[in-house]
């Protein structure tokens, strides 16, 4: 997935996966909702979070090429011309000299050509569920978009007994201007953020366990 942003006509993107572009976006927010600027451009331009790859000051038609990957399949016995397929990445726009956020439209794609269609998101909530798209059995993504939360990345605290991981507490924020950390315990003995279990089903689980 590619993170991007358009600024004075020119282009810049990081290549990455769905969990830390979650986590650009998510800094980007929560700057917001203090109060502050969207500052996804500087997230983008030096980038805090793992990534594949860099891209700075592209051309239109050069972040064209970088949101597909263009590959070629030739005949061994040369009965054929070479076919040429363009596979397109899923990416986030953030035109900023349009104040839109643009993403690519999947609908009619022909591997052909290139992915020319576009669709837009309404809020930069909207383009943090779009990042998250492929993390499908996170359960605190899961419970962030229930709660229309953000997760705020990087913070978490783990709690052991007897050497056993019992409980993970993760942080949260409401998408809403100014709101403050809301911190949730998810429990592995249960599998769930309300943590029911009895002591003794807290001993029973740390003593099956594997390892």
């Amino acid at each position: 997935m590619l993170i991007s942003v358009k600024q004075h006509g020119k282009f810049n993107a990081v290549e990455t996966d769905n969990i830390h572009a979650t986590e650009i976006i998510s800094r980007a927010i929560g700057n917001y909702l203090d109060g502050n600027q969207f500052n996804i451009a500087d997230e983008v331009s030096q980038p805090r979070t793992r990534h594949f790859r860099s891209y700075q000051g592209l051309t239109e038609a050069e972040f064209l090429e970088a949101r597909h990957v263009t590959s070629i399949t030739r005949d061994p016995l040369y009965r054929f011309d070479p076919v040429e397929n363009h596979s397109p990445k899923d990416y986030i726009l953030f035109d900023l000299d349009q104040d839109k956020i643009i993403i690519p439209d999947f609908k009619d794609f022909d591997p052909d050509f290139m992915l020319y269609d576009t669709a837009e998101l309404n809020s930069y909530y909207e383009a943090y569920k779009h990042a998250a798209c492929n993390i499908t059995l996170n359960k605190p993504m899961l419970l962030a978009f229930e709660k229309n939360w953000i997760k705020v990345q990087t913070q978490e605290e783990q709690h052991y007994e007897d050497k056993v991981l019992l409980r993970s507490t993760y942080h949260f924020r409401e998408y809403k201007a100014k709101s403050e950390i809301i911190k949730v315990d998810y429990c592995y003995c249960c599998g769930t953020f309300v943590c029911k279990c009895t002591e003794e089903e807290l001993n029973t689980f740390k003593s099956e366990l594997p390892f």
